[in-house]
């Protein structure tokens, strides 16, 4: 299928849909698929991916690392997948790889010159987009709600997906964006170090920033409230739509 982009998918499609579907298995889970694909067409797993001249490179080592049976932890896995999709400068790859990854491999990535890293593999002269999404998806395994907020600006806003994106924030980002405002108006946020405080503030400033230059005060204010309230409508966030 990966040679026919006409009627069938994408090989861009493929070959993601391919890392996807093994990123979802588990180690037993892919040797069981691969004694039933060995048993229907008379080839193993292993050799049918590795092996497919139509398959990037990028993907056919990233199969490898899953189809690998020599007892690799989650963590080191995450690792070799990251060294490839910067190899292979496959900012997909990257995103797929981190969204996977435990918060601990994102830190260990970002602690050992993780910001170089991507600069070097996605800053690219025409456009710095991927490595801000790499930056994203290392810091909080996602594309962070500022970025979200920044897809859905339009001539005509996409106020629904604005919306979507602020109610999935989970509770640490609503936490950071509500120290981040405490400290941006001067006043301080008890039990909150140096470093975490001028995380919350470099959080509260892109999101803020964010929303500013997407829509209007009132709308601002309405947002800040569904963040303040876990996207629940409260007495403010209804006000600020008449």
């Amino acid at each position: 299928e990966h040679k026919n982009t006409i009627e069938g998918r994408s090989n861009d499609q493929i070959e993601k849909d391919i890392r996807l579907t093994l990123a979802s298995h588990t180690p037993e889970q892919i040797a069981k698929m691969s004694a039933e694909y060995k048993k229907e067409y008379g080839v193993s797993l292993e050799d049918a991916l590795l092996k497919d001249d139509g398959l990037g490179a990028s993907t056919k080592e990233i199969a490898a690392v899953y189809l690998d049976k020599s007892g690799k932890t989650p963590d080191q896995k995450t690792s070799a997948l990251v060294d490839i999709a910067l190899k292979h400068q496959d900012a997909q790859a990257f995103s797929e790889a981190m969204k996977n990854a435990s918060p601990e491999a994102r830190k260990a990535f970002l602690d050992n010159n993780g910001n170089k890293r991507i600069e070097e593999a996605f800053d690219h002269w025409y456009s710095g987009k991927d490595a801000k999404t790499a930056m994203d998806y290392a810091r909080e395994g996602k594309l962070s709600t500022a970025a979200q907020v920044e897809s859905n600006k339009h001539w005509i806003n996409n106020t629904k997906g604005i919306e979507l994106a602020i109610k999935q924030m989970t509770d640490q980002e609503r936490k950071q964006y509500n120290d981040g405002k405490e400290l941006a108006a001067g006043r301080p946020v008890k039990d909150l170090s140096p470093q975490d405080a001028q995380k919350a503030k470099t959080y509260y400033d892109n999101l803020h920033n964010t929303l500013t230059d997407t829509t209007n005060p009132t709308e601002v204010l309405r947002l800040e409230n569904l963040i303040s309230t876990k996207g629940k409508d409260s007495i403010v966030t209804q006000t600020a739509t008449h």
